[in-house]
């Protein structure tokens, strides 16, 4: 699916809605980007429309749970 997503971990990753009432649910990777500060704690993904999308938490201009995909965190990646 992507470089920034090991096989092992796409491998376990719930499908988006899985851990849905799980008050202390698994993050299965982070991704982290010095420049911006911004951190996304991943719990879930699926396939979409040629991308993988993640819900998690992420810690940014505001902390909160919320959805983004490998897109944008690559195209981030490849600016630093």
């Amino acid at each position: 699916m992507s470089e920034l997503l090991p096989k092992e971990i796409e491998s376990v990753l719930p499908r988006i809605s899985d851990q849905e009432g799980n008050k202390n649910p698994t993050v299965y990777a982070v991704f982290q980007f010095p420049l911006s500060g911004w951190i996304w704690f991943v719990t879930e993904g699926d396939a979409y429309e040629g991308d993988i999308c993640f819900f998690g938490y992420v810690v940014g201009l505001a902390r909160e749970w919320g959805y983004f995909c490998v897109s944008a965190a690559a195209k981030y990646q490849n600016r630093l």
